[in-house]
Protein backbone atom coordinates (compact mmCIF):
# COMPACT_ATOMS: atom_id res chain seq x y z
CA UNK A 1 0.00 0.00 0.00
CA UNK A 2 2.87 2.11 0.61
CA UNK A 3 4.34 2.00 -2.58
CA UNK A 4 0.67 3.06 -3.74
CA UNK A 5 0.18 5.93 -1.81
CA UNK A 6 3.67 7.65 -2.22
CA UNK A 7 3.12 7.08 -5.92
CA UNK A 8 -0.08 8.78 -6.06
CA UNK A 9 1.20 11.63 -3.54
CA UNK A 10 4.17 12.47 -6.13
CA UNK A 11 2.05 11.98 -9.24
CA UNK A 12 -0.61 14.82 -7.98
CA UNK A 13 2.46 17.28 -6.25
CA UNK A 14 5.27 16.57 -8.16
CA UNK A 15 6.73 19.88 -6.71
CA UNK A 16 6.58 17.89 -2.71
CA UNK A 17 10.01 17.57 -0.88
CA UNK A 18 10.37 13.68 -0.82
CA UNK A 19 10.54 13.94 3.16
CA UNK A 20 7.10 15.79 2.85
CA UNK A 21 5.92 12.51 0.49
CA UNK A 22 7.40 9.88 3.05
CA UNK A 23 5.89 11.51 5.89
CA UNK A 24 2.75 11.95 4.30
CA UNK A 25 2.70 8.19 3.24
CA UNK A 26 3.63 7.45 6.91
CA UNK A 27 0.86 9.52 8.91
CA UNK A 28 -1.64 7.92 6.54
CA UNK A 29 -0.50 4.11 6.76
CA UNK A 30 -0.48 4.56 10.54
CA UNK A 31 -3.96 6.23 10.34
CA UNK A 32 -5.83 3.15 8.43
CA UNK A 33 -3.99 0.77 11.09
CA UNK A 34 -5.90 2.78 13.60
CA UNK A 35 -9.26 1.88 12.24
CA UNK A 36 -8.01 -1.35 11.10
CA UNK A 37 -8.38 -0.68 7.66
CA UNK A 38 -6.63 -1.38 4.50
CA UNK A 39 -8.70 0.44 2.19
CA UNK A 40 -7.39 3.69 0.96
CA UNK A 41 -11.01 4.75 0.93
CA UNK A 42 -11.80 4.86 4.42
CA UNK A 43 -9.77 7.94 4.75
CA UNK A 44 -12.95 9.84 3.37
CA UNK A 45 -15.59 6.93 3.83
CA UNK A 46 -14.51 6.62 7.91
CA UNK A 47 -13.38 10.17 8.63
CA UNK A 48 -15.48 10.50 12.03
CA UNK A 49 -13.60 7.26 13.12
CA UNK A 50 -10.74 8.07 11.98
CA UNK A 51 -10.51 11.56 14.18
CA UNK A 52 -12.03 10.00 17.13
CA UNK A 53 -9.14 7.45 17.29
CA UNK A 54 -6.55 9.82 16.46
CA UNK A 55 -7.49 12.00 19.29
CA UNK A 56 -7.49 9.02 21.58
CA UNK A 57 -3.90 7.53 20.52
CA UNK A 58 -2.39 10.95 20.27
CA UNK A 59 -2.36 13.19 23.07
CA UNK A 60 -0.43 16.02 21.03
CA UNK A 61 -1.82 18.06 19.11
CA UNK A 62 1.07 18.86 16.50
CA UNK A 63 1.00 14.75 15.81
CA UNK A 64 -2.75 14.98 15.60
CA UNK A 65 -2.04 17.89 12.96
CA UNK A 66 0.07 15.76 10.94
CA UNK A 67 -2.18 12.88 10.56
CA UNK A 68 -5.28 15.06 9.85
CA UNK A 69 -3.45 17.17 6.89
CA UNK A 70 -1.98 13.83 5.52
CA UNK A 71 -5.41 12.86 4.95
CA UNK A 72 -6.83 16.10 3.47
CA UNK A 73 -3.82 16.24 1.34
CA UNK A 74 -4.20 12.37 0.12
CA UNK A 75 -7.79 12.00 -0.47
CA UNK A 76 -7.54 15.59 -2.46
CA UNK A 77 -5.89 13.33 -5.10
CA UNK A 78 -9.02 10.98 -5.03
CA UNK A 79 -11.41 13.23 -6.56
CA UNK A 80 -12.36 12.32 -9.57
CA UNK A 81 -14.61 14.15 -13.17
CA UNK A 82 -16.74 11.15 -13.23
CA UNK A 83 -18.13 10.04 -9.79
CA UNK A 84 -20.11 13.19 -8.43
CA UNK A 85 -21.47 10.89 -4.69
CA UNK A 86 -17.46 9.93 -4.28
CA UNK A 87 -16.45 13.66 -4.96
CA UNK A 88 -19.25 14.82 -2.35
CA UNK A 89 -17.91 12.27 0.33
CA UNK A 90 -14.54 13.31 -0.09
CA UNK A 91 -15.08 17.10 0.22
CA UNK A 92 -17.23 16.45 3.26
CA UNK A 93 -14.12 14.31 4.51
CA UNK A 94 -12.14 17.38 3.86
CA UNK A 95 -13.99 19.66 5.54
CA UNK A 96 -14.42 17.82 9.00
CA UNK A 97 -10.02 17.42 9.17
CA UNK A 98 -10.54 21.14 8.22
CA UNK A 99 -12.21 21.83 11.13
CA UNK A 100 -10.31 19.36 13.31
CA UNK A 101 -6.63 21.56 12.34
CA UNK A 102 -8.54 24.95 13.25
CA UNK A 103 -9.40 23.87 16.28
CA UNK A 104 -5.67 23.22 16.37
CA UNK A 105 -3.84 25.73 15.20
CA UNK A 106 -6.18 28.24 17.29
CA UNK A 107 -5.19 26.00 20.16
CA UNK A 108 -1.76 25.83 19.34
CA UNK A 109 -1.48 29.99 19.00
CA UNK A 110 -2.38 30.07 22.74
CA UNK A 111 -0.16 27.73 23.80
CA UNK A 112 2.75 28.86 21.86
CA UNK A 113 2.19 32.88 22.99
CA UNK A 114 2.84 31.19 26.78
CA UNK A 115 6.11 29.50 25.38
CA UNK A 116 5.47 27.07 27.97
CA UNK A 117 6.01 22.78 27.07
CA UNK A 118 2.89 20.93 26.83
CA UNK A 119 2.71 17.78 29.16
CA UNK A 120 3.89 15.97 26.17
CA UNK A 121 6.97 18.15 25.78
CA UNK A 122 7.58 17.83 29.27
CA UNK A 123 7.45 14.14 29.50
CA UNK A 124 9.93 13.82 26.53
CA UNK A 125 12.45 17.12 27.57
CA UNK A 126 16.32 15.78 27.96
CA UNK A 127 18.31 17.69 30.08
CA UNK A 128 22.45 16.74 29.91
CA UNK A 129 22.41 13.78 32.32
CA UNK A 130 19.53 12.06 30.63
CA UNK A 131 21.79 12.46 27.06
CA UNK A 132 24.95 11.21 28.75
CA UNK A 133 22.97 8.09 30.14
CA UNK A 134 21.72 6.93 26.74
CA UNK A 135 25.02 8.05 25.00
CA UNK A 136 27.22 5.92 27.43
CA UNK A 137 24.38 2.73 26.84
CA UNK A 138 24.35 3.12 23.30
CA UNK A 139 28.29 4.00 23.49
CA UNK A 140 28.80 0.48 25.49
CA UNK A 141 27.12 -1.73 22.80
CA UNK A 142 29.42 -0.72 19.78
CA UNK A 143 32.00 -3.04 18.76
CA UNK A 144 34.69 -0.45 17.15
CA UNK A 145 37.61 -2.81 15.82
CA UNK A 146 35.26 -4.82 13.53
CA UNK A 147 31.90 -5.01 12.86
CA UNK A 148 30.96 -9.07 11.31
CA UNK A 149 27.00 -8.89 12.24
CA UNK A 150 23.90 -6.93 11.53
CA UNK A 151 23.41 -6.77 15.41
CA UNK A 152 26.78 -5.02 15.64
CA UNK A 153 26.43 -2.44 12.65
CA UNK A 154 22.69 -1.71 14.34
CA UNK A 155 24.35 -0.76 17.47
CA UNK A 156 27.02 1.62 15.57
CA UNK A 157 23.94 2.85 13.67
CA UNK A 158 21.99 3.44 16.88
CA UNK A 159 25.55 5.36 18.12
CA UNK A 160 25.88 7.63 14.84
CA UNK A 161 22.14 8.88 15.06
CA UNK A 162 22.10 9.50 18.56
CA UNK A 163 25.40 11.53 18.89
CA UNK A 164 24.32 13.57 14.90
CA UNK A 165 21.24 14.35 16.54
CA UNK A 166 22.71 15.60 19.28
CA UNK A 167 25.21 17.50 17.55
CA UNK A 168 22.22 18.94 15.36
CA UNK A 169 18.60 18.93 16.02
CA UNK A 170 17.59 17.94 12.33
CA UNK A 171 14.53 16.61 11.12
CA UNK A 172 14.18 12.87 9.83
CA UNK A 173 15.26 13.87 5.67
CA UNK A 174 18.29 12.16 7.71
CA UNK A 175 17.10 9.16 6.58
CA UNK A 176 17.71 9.79 2.99
CA UNK A 177 21.29 10.53 3.08
CA UNK A 178 24.03 9.24 0.93
CA UNK A 179 28.05 9.48 2.79
CA UNK A 180 31.08 9.94 1.06
CA UNK A 181 34.57 11.23 1.46
CA UNK A 182 34.83 14.86 -0.27
CA UNK A 183 37.59 12.90 -1.89
CA UNK A 184 34.74 10.59 -3.79
CA UNK A 185 32.86 13.41 -5.05
CA UNK A 186 34.25 15.51 -8.06
CA UNK A 187 31.85 18.32 -7.92
CA UNK A 188 29.27 18.65 -5.36
CA UNK A 189 26.90 20.69 -7.59
CA UNK A 190 26.55 17.45 -9.72
CA UNK A 191 25.08 15.13 -7.08
CA UNK A 192 21.74 13.83 -7.32
CA UNK A 193 19.64 16.46 -5.96
CA UNK A 194 17.27 13.56 -4.60
CA UNK A 195 19.31 12.74 -2.06
CA UNK A 196 20.59 14.72 0.93
CA UNK A 197 24.60 13.76 1.56
CA UNK A 198 26.96 13.66 4.49
CA UNK A 199 30.37 14.57 2.87
CA UNK A 200 33.74 13.64 5.15
CA UNK A 201 36.45 16.07 4.83
CA UNK A 202 39.18 14.18 5.68
CA UNK A 203 42.40 17.05 5.66
CA UNK A 204 40.04 19.31 7.99
CA UNK A 205 38.51 16.63 9.93
CA UNK A 206 34.80 18.67 8.98
CA UNK A 207 31.38 17.22 7.98
CA UNK A 208 29.16 18.78 5.59
CA UNK A 209 25.80 17.45 6.10
CA UNK A 210 24.18 18.94 2.07
CA UNK A 211 19.71 19.15 2.24
CA UNK A 212 18.06 19.11 -1.02
CA UNK A 213 14.89 17.56 0.18
CA UNK A 214 13.66 18.43 3.59
CA UNK A 215 10.47 20.19 4.85
CA UNK A 216 11.22 23.84 3.60
CA UNK A 217 12.72 23.02 0.17
CA UNK A 218 10.15 24.61 -1.52
CA UNK A 219 10.73 27.83 -0.05
CA UNK A 220 14.24 27.81 0.69
CA UNK A 221 15.64 25.41 -1.53
CA UNK A 222 19.12 23.30 -0.99
CA UNK A 223 21.19 24.12 2.12
CA UNK A 224 24.01 23.04 3.83
CA UNK A 225 25.73 22.67 7.27
CA UNK A 226 29.10 22.63 8.58
CA UNK A 227 29.78 20.60 11.70
CA UNK A 228 33.48 21.36 12.93
CA UNK A 229 33.08 18.53 15.87
CA UNK A 230 36.24 16.51 15.34
CA UNK A 231 34.95 13.69 17.38
CA UNK A 232 31.57 13.27 15.55
CA UNK A 233 34.01 13.07 12.28
CA UNK A 234 35.96 10.45 13.60
CA UNK A 235 32.90 8.35 14.92
CA UNK A 236 30.99 8.44 11.35
CA UNK A 237 34.70 8.02 9.60
CA UNK A 238 35.22 4.84 11.55
CA UNK A 239 31.41 3.86 10.90
CA UNK A 240 31.79 4.18 7.31
CA UNK A 241 34.49 1.87 7.17
CA UNK A 242 32.27 -0.81 8.08
CA UNK A 243 29.00 0.11 7.03
CA UNK A 244 29.75 -0.54 3.28
CA UNK A 245 30.75 -4.16 4.13
CA UNK A 246 27.08 -4.23 4.42
CA UNK A 247 26.15 -2.33 1.38
CA UNK A 248 27.54 -0.55 -1.32
CA UNK A 249 25.16 1.82 -1.92
CA UNK A 250 26.10 4.58 0.33
CA UNK A 251 23.19 5.34 2.61
CA UNK A 252 23.90 7.26 5.53
CA UNK A 253 21.57 4.60 7.64
CA UNK A 254 20.93 1.73 6.84
CA UNK A 255 17.82 -0.35 7.75
CA UNK A 256 18.29 -3.22 10.59
CA UNK A 257 18.71 -5.83 7.50
CA UNK A 258 21.37 -3.42 5.96
CA UNK A 259 19.15 -3.91 2.54
CA UNK A 260 18.26 -0.24 2.05
CA UNK A 261 18.16 3.04 3.95
CA UNK A 262 16.40 3.95 7.09
CA UNK A 263 12.52 4.90 6.41
CA UNK A 264 11.18 8.55 7.51
CA UNK A 265 9.29 6.67 10.07
CA UNK A 266 11.66 4.02 10.89
CA UNK A 267 14.25 6.94 11.71
CA UNK A 268 11.58 8.88 13.73
CA UNK A 269 10.48 5.37 15.70
CA UNK A 270 13.99 4.01 16.42
CA UNK A 271 15.12 7.43 17.97
CA UNK A 272 12.39 6.82 20.28
CA UNK A 273 13.60 3.61 21.54
CA UNK A 274 16.19 5.29 22.70
CA UNK A 275 14.17 7.21 25.21
CA UNK A 276 13.64 3.77 26.57
CA UNK A 277 17.03 3.57 28.53
CA UNK A 278 15.75 6.21 30.96
CA UNK A 279 12.20 5.42 30.36
CA UNK A 280 11.05 8.58 28.59
CA UNK A 281 9.17 8.77 25.67
CA UNK A 282 11.64 10.75 23.41
CA UNK A 283 11.48 12.17 19.86
CA UNK A 284 13.57 14.15 17.34
CA UNK A 285 10.54 16.79 16.99
CA UNK A 286 11.47 17.47 21.03
CA UNK A 287 15.04 17.29 20.27
CA UNK A 288 14.33 20.68 18.23
CA UNK A 289 12.70 22.28 20.84
CA UNK A 290 15.48 20.93 23.66
CA UNK A 291 18.50 22.55 21.57
CA UNK A 292 16.51 25.59 20.54
CA UNK A 293 15.52 26.03 24.06
CA UNK A 294 18.59 25.62 25.25
CA UNK A 295 20.26 28.81 23.46
CA UNK A 296 17.17 31.17 23.24
CA UNK A 297 16.39 32.00 27.00
CA UNK A 298 13.18 33.06 26.12
CA UNK A 299 12.08 34.02 30.09
CA UNK A 300 14.59 36.82 29.91
CA UNK A 301 12.92 37.76 26.16
CA UNK A 302 9.49 37.68 27.89
CA UNK A 303 10.75 39.59 31.02
CA UNK A 304 12.59 42.40 28.47
CA UNK A 305 9.73 42.31 26.52
CA UNK A 306 7.23 43.50 29.04
CA UNK A 307 9.56 46.18 30.67
CA UNK A 308 9.87 47.67 27.47
CA UNK A 309 6.44 47.24 26.51
CA UNK A 310 7.13 45.09 23.30
CA UNK A 311 5.84 41.51 22.27
CA UNK A 312 8.43 38.97 22.09
CA UNK A 313 8.19 38.73 18.15
CA UNK A 314 9.21 42.76 17.71
CA UNK A 315 11.97 41.65 20.15
CA UNK A 316 13.49 38.91 18.49
CA UNK A 317 12.92 40.37 14.72
CA UNK A 318 13.34 44.24 15.27
CA UNK A 319 15.31 44.93 18.20
CA UNK A 320 17.52 41.75 18.78
CA UNK A 321 20.84 42.27 16.61
CA UNK A 322 24.02 40.14 16.09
Amino acid sequence: MNIIITSNLKTYYPELALPTIRSYTSNITKVLDLIESTNIDDLFLKYDKIIKKVKEEYPEIGTRKCKYSSCVSYIKTLLTDEDNKRNKKIIEARTKYNIEIDIIKKETIKKLSKFEKTKHEEDAWLNPEEIKLIDYNLYNKVSFNEINTLEELKNFRNLVIFRFYTEIANRCELSISKLYYNSEVDNIDNLNKEYNYIILDKSNKNILYIKNQHKNKNKKGSNSVLITNNELYDLIDKYKKQVEKFNTDKWFLLNDKAQINLTYGGLSHLYSTFGDIIKKKISIRVNRKIQTSNVVNIGNIINLSDRLGHSVHESIHIYSKK
